[in-house]
């Protein structure tokens, strides 16, 4: 039944109870009219109240995948943080942001030796772009755990430019090399 219609019938019986009341007792009647007010007040509540909460029950969790570990994650829960900038963002898991705060880099112009284990495959990493050249090389690792590597060498930025309107603005994507380090 509609709230309408519900409210509707609720005002008929009361103006019904309250003109019997008036046929019968006339000082009584105000008491009885509030009396009557303060029930149908607390059943509407009540039913207000059992409809919220048998929608909020009935509700399907929204799930969306992570990108990088392709893990399904419950959008209210604690487990998905927003990653990137306003050019280009994406939800991630929580587990795979702590991963790549671990994996190691190495620019292009590093002269040191790196310790690059030859047992496993090294791949090929590309960021996607975004306005802060930080967000590139914290998806760069993101890519790199996605390959499970934990180290990214030879790293390099590309830079490009687009706009918005008559702003134009840098973009810059990170580049490397993703293999796994060698326990030293």
């Amino acid at each position: 039944m509609s709230e309408k219609k519900f409210m509707l019938s609720i005002l008929i019986i009361l103006v019904g109870i309250i003109l019997i009341m008036i046929a019968l007792d006339i000082t009584g009647v105000v008491v009885s009219i509030l009396l009557l007010m303060f029930i149908v007040g607390v059943f509407y509540l009540k039913r207000k109240k059992d409809e919220d909460s048998s929608s909020e029950e009935d509700k399907e969790p929204v799930l969306v995948k992570c990108p990088y570990c392709e893990q399904l994650i419950n959008v209210e829960s604690h487990n998905l943080r927003t990653f990137g900038d306003e050019y280009h963002w994406c939800p991630v898991c929580i587990s795979c942001l702590e991963k790549a705060e671990s994996v190691s880099t190495y620019p292009a112009s590093y002269q040191g030796k790196i310790p690059i284990d030859t047992n496993y495959r090294i791949h090929d990493v590309e960021s996607l772009y975004f306005r802060e050249k930080e967000n590139a090389l914290d998806e760069l690792k993101l890519r790199a755990i996605n390959k499970g590597c934990n180290a990214v060498y030879n790293v390099v930025y590309s830079k490009d430019h687009d706009t918005e309107g008559n702003y134009v603005f840098s973009i810059w994507r990170a580049s490397g090399k993703a293999f796994i380090k060698k326990e030293t």
